[in-house]
């Protein structure tokens, strides 16, 4: 069953489409005003269908990870089209009957589900080679470049970096890099550490739909026009940060966005367990270092 939030600014036409939704065998919920932003990270969702009119609109789907349904009137259309942060979506101009309701939203669904299909075709040689258990630093660097590579063929992104925090200490680090040197590994771990602190994407195309002033003093400073990243999330855990960045005016769009995100919901994993077979042996041989250091002293204590 497909789960759908419906962002609709009139509360009456909220509950009716919800209906709608729930009787073509959806599982839907709503929200209004001042709710969208809020409800749009409580997800998973499988669609967003936003109304336009709705003012936190914009903000609720400026890092959305899945299709999205705008609902606009027909004069807004071209200004709603221009300024979306990740490129077009799929419109709905009002007003619509049922009909064309159902199948938007029905469009929108097959939509989706056909680029996810094709994004696993790409990923899945990158995935299936790395079901090794990634239990070496030199195994991991190889991974990390791979997806690297792939990452910057598909968002033609002009700078790309894997973060990692520090399996001692906890702190960011830059892994692995691709492209130009924009800004350096201090933009990359600024940009890691607002991701991580956020526990959400950042997302921001031309200049535009910073969600924090600092992104976008960040951006003016290295001369980035555009910026895209997501975290490696392993259930609750935030295993690594992919980060990417354009330059003169250059803009990611929601494929490229939809694929980062199926990348690397399927490489988190594959990452955290490596990082628990490393700390298995890692323990596993500072143990062995006790042991050694006892039998040594046992020994001694045993010839005086």
């Amino acid at each position: 069953m497909k789960d759908i939030l419906l962002v609709e600014s009139n509360p009456v036409l909220l509950t009716a489409r919800l209906r709608t939704l729930e009787t073509e065998g959806y599982r839907a919920s709503g929200a209004t005003g001042s709710d969208a932003l809020k409800a749009t990270r409580l997800g998973p969702y499988d669609l967003l269908i936003v109304d336009m009119d709705v003012t936190e609109a914009f903000d609720s789907i400026s890092s959305a990870t899945v299709p999205v349904l705008l609902m606009v009137t027909g004069d807004t259309l071209t200004l709603v089209a221009r300024n979306l942060p990740m490129g077009l979506w799929a419109f709905l101009v009002k007003p619509f009957i049922a009909r064309e309701f159902k199948a938007a939203v029905s469009g929108a669904l097959d939509r989706g589900e056909t680029i996810k299909a094709g994004i696993q075709t790409k990923i899945a040689p990158l995935l299936n080679y790395a079901g090794l258990p990634l239990g070496t630093e030199a195994e991991l660097d190889k991974f990390f470049e791979d997806i690297l590579e792939m990452v910057a063929a598909e968002t033609e992104a002009d700078r790309v970096s894997i973060l990692v925090p520090d399996e001692e200490t906890g702190e960011l680090i830059v892994r692995v890099r691709v492209g130009l040197d924009i800004g350096g590994k201090e933009a990359d771990e600024k940009i890691g550490r607002w991701v991580m602190t956020s526990l959400a994407p950042l997302v921001m195309n031309n200049g535009k739909f910073a969600v924090d002033p600092a992104v976008s003093e960040l951006a003016s400073e290295i001369g980035a026009s555009s910026i895209l990243a997501v975290p490696l999330a392993a259930g609750d855990k935030i295993v690594g940060i992919i980060n990417t960045i354009k330059v003169d005016r250059g803009r990611f769009t929601q494929g490229s966005f939809e694929f980062l995100s199926i990348l690397s919901r399927q490489a988190a994993p594959l990452i955290q367990n490596g990082h628990l077979v490393r700390n298995y042996e890692r323990q596993l041989k500072r143990l062995e270092r006790m042991l050694m250091k006892a039998f040594i002293s046992r020994q001694e204590s045993q010839k005086e």
